[in-house]
């Protein structure tokens, strides 16, 4: 459940054609790599009433500052986790540029694949979880015999800086974490 509701949203229309470059895309480099880092929201600390309005599945297990003025409960935007996962697989799908992704898939391709099937299938549920109803017209194009997507279309969407501008605002990087003998823990990851 979102604890964090944008009240700005804007129209952008989409950039569908593959043709036409775009900072996220490849081929991989110091500066599409920048870019990408520019759009993790920082992990935050948040009060505990947004927190039960979350709706956690483990409450019991949860991470609490004890930082004297940077108390609350340790957390992150969903929306950052997505993005760390199409930024994922766009490193698995040019992993001879990475380092960090070919010693990975060399060292323990078992655990790599389960990686990027974990993301495929959170954005996957995200996808349907959306269903997106934007209409993708079709039109005629010079030396096509069929008919032409034309995927740059018209959306209305929730405005990603006001999301990080949040995050920072309660941000989690003055926070103390203890883990106790007496905290209750979790036998494997949820």
């Amino acid at each position: 459940m979102p604890v964090f509701e944008p009240q700005n949203y804007e129209f952008i229309r989409f950039n569908g054609n593959p043709d036409v470059p775009s900072p996220y895309n490849g081929p991989p480099s110091p500066a599409v790599d920048a870019m990408w880092d520019s759009l993790w929201a920082d992990n935050m600390l948040i009060p505990q009433d947004l927190y039960m309005k979350s709706r956690p599945q483990y409450p019991e297990a949860r991470v609490e500052s004890t930082a004297a003025g940077h108390g609350g409960f340790f957390a992150t935007f969903e929306a950052t986790h997505q993005l760390h996962c199409l930024y994922t697989l766009f490193r698995a799908s040019y992993v001879d540029y990475y380092e960090a992704e070919r010693k990975f898939l060399l060292h323990n391709p078992d655990k790599y694949h389960a990686r990027l099937d974990h993301c495929t299938d959170m954005l996957r549920q995200k996808l349907m979880c959306d269903s997106d109803a934007t209409v993708v017209t079709y039109n005629w194009v010079r030396d096509e015999d069929r008919p032409v997507p034309d995927y740059s279309v018209l959306h209305k969407c929730r405005k990603h800086d006001d999301l990080l501008e949040w995050s920072k605002r309660h941000s989690a990087s003055k926070a103390v974490f203890n883990k106790s003998l007496s905290t209750f823990q979790l036998e494997e990851e949820p």
